[in-house]
């Protein structure tokens, strides 16, 4: 077995190896950390598009339950409004 090398290039080597290892596990730390932010912002834009859907098919019905009700509603008040109106003219 041939004996360790203890020169200043040697030495250097090392360095260098250990530098690329925390380099590309910073790499890989930085990539993961974005892929997780993502993943969390698709889900949270997904729940606000589920949530915008839910509200909007609830402002449909409503405004189609305002439709049939809202002239019967008025209907009422306006013939009672009509009759005073015509008994303070005559």
């Amino acid at each position: 077995m041939p004996a360790k090398s203890k020169t200043h290039d040697a030495a250097q080597k090392k360095l260098w190896k250990q530098e690329l290892k925390t380099l590309e596990a910073s790499l890989r730390k930085v990539g993961s950390d974005f892929q997780s932010e993502q993943k969390q912002r698709v889900a949270a834009v997904a729940k606000a598009e589920k949530a915008l859907a839910a509200e909007q098919a609830k402002y449909t019905r409503f405004i189609a339950r305002r439709e049939k009700l809202l002239p019967k509603s008025i209907k009422s008040i306006e013939t009672r409004i009509a009759i005073i109106r015509g008994r303070l003219d005559a």
